[in-house]
């Protein structure tokens, strides 16, 4: 859903709750809610770090 979707990432379930997430009023539920879908994409979307930079400091 987006622009920033490069990815095509896409799930029906998900997107369902969050139709009703962008409906909900309650500041709390629906923080709760998002924390819930946030965890979904997580678990489904594969993360490969590109970088990893080691800072060497000297004193």
């Amino acid at each position: 859903m987006g622009i920033a979707n490069s990815g095509r990432y896409s799930n029906s379930d998900l997107d369902a709750k969050l139709a009703v997430a962008k409906r909900m009023l309650d500041d709390a539920k629906r923080e709760k809610m998002l924390s819930e879908l946030s965890g979904i994409v997580f678990n489904d979307v594969a993360l490969i770090p590109m970088h990893h930079e080691v800072l060497v400091v000297a004193a």
